[in-house]
C-alpha cells in the first residue's frame, strides 16, 4: 500500500495533535509541527475536529485558539 506525501503529513499532524491533547507534548511543540506542514485550512480543521476530546476541552481549546491566532484555521 502506497501512501502519498499528503497522507503521511496528515497522519503525522494528527498524531502530534493527539500527543498534545494527551499531555505528552506542549503547545509550542505541536504548533511548530502544524506550521511546518502547511496543511490547507480545511484539512487541518478536519484533523482537529476528529481529534476533539469527549472530556476536558482545555487543551483542545488552547490549540484551536493558537491555530486561529496564526491564521491556520
Amino acid at each position: 500500500m502506497s501512501n502519498t506525501e499528503d497522507e503521511i503529513k496528515q497522519r503525522h499532524v494528527a498524531g502530534c495533535v493527539r500527543a498534545f491533547l494527551e499531555g505528552k507534548q506542549n503547545l509550542n511543540w505541536v504548533m511548530a509541527i502544524v506550521r511546518g506542514h502547511r496543511l490547507p485550512k480545511s484539512i487541518l480543521g478536519d484533523i482537529l475536529t476528529k481529534a476533539r476530546p469527549s472530556v476536558d476541552h482545555a487543551r483542545y481549546d488552547e490549540l484551536i485558539s493558537a491555530c486561529q491566532e496564526e491564521g491556520l484555521l
